[in-house]
């Protein structure tokens, strides 16, 4: 009788930077919806302050997108989390990028 083989795909664990990517952008998000209300409450005039709050903001989405392309790279772990903070802090950044463009103008 053949011997019969299983086969086991389960990997270790999730890609660290890929959990990371994800909160950065999570609290990229949650800044944006943040200044969009205080913003609106102050009728466009909300000054140096928040727009410096956004900017700490934008810069977490692209340190995000970056981490979360780093645990893409990553070898035998799960990829699950790194796929989704990446895409949803590129997502941020694309935003944040074109408000930033739209308010040089």
């Amino acid at each position: 009788m053949a011997k019969k083989y299983k086969y086991s795909f389960t990997r270790d664990h999730e890609a660290k930077e890929g959990l990371e990517a994800l909160v950065l952008s999570g609290i990229s998000f949650a800044a944006f919806i943040v200044l969009a209300i205080i913003s609106f409450a102050f009728s466009g005039k909300g000054g140096a302050v928040l727009g410096a709050i956004g900017l700490v903001a934008m810069l977490l989405a692209v340190y995000g997108c970056y981490l979360g392309l780093k645990g893409l790279a990553e070898k035998n772990t799960g990829h699950r989390f790194a796929a989704i903070g990446t895409i949803f802090a590129g997502v941020m950044s694309i935003i944040w990028l074109a408000l930033f463009l739209v308010g040089v103008k």
